[in-house]
């Protein structure tokens, strides 16, 4: 059930942990620099720069809280997929019932049990999914 849990979460967060926390490189934007070079002085020039580059950042920064509410449905979408594996897995483990048997009683109790713990570790995966955008936010 680890490995369930486990995998369901590295496959639906980590690409988007790895791609969004990365060091956001700058884009050289071009200035024109043949346009304009007379009429404004330095000062001028620097503040224009530092504002688009203000703005730049800003639209980085919403791109980023945009595509890290993704991983969201991508995690509902994993959850469901371990979800329906597991159950398919359970599906063998039930014992044909006899009549005089209180061992394979304790067994289908037992299977009864295991299918039980792994809805409860994809419904976990689920949750933990939900709190993925801000932990990507504060990192």
């Amino acid at each position: 059930l680890e490995l369930l849990l486990g995998t369901s979460l590295f496959v639906g967060r980590e690409g988007f942990r790895l791609a969004l926390t990365k060091e956001v490189s700058e884009h050289n934007s071009t200035v024109n620099d043949d346009v304009g070079d007379r009429e404004y002085d330095e000062n001028e020039r620097n503040k224009n720069q530092s504002n688009m580059k203000q703005k730049q950042g800003m639209h980085t920064r919403q791109k980023i809280v945009n595509v890290s509410w993704l991983s969201i449905p991508t995690g509902a979408v994993l959850s469901i997929a371990a979800l329906i594996m597991h159950l398919h897995s359970c599906k063998y483990l039930s014992l044909p019932k006899t009549d005089a048997a209180t061992s394979d009683d304790l067994a289908r109790l037992n299977a009864f049990d295991y299918k039980i713990a792994g809805m409860l570790f994809c419904l976990a995966s689920f949750i933990e999914s939900l709190a993925e955008p801000l932990i990507i936010r504060c990192l």
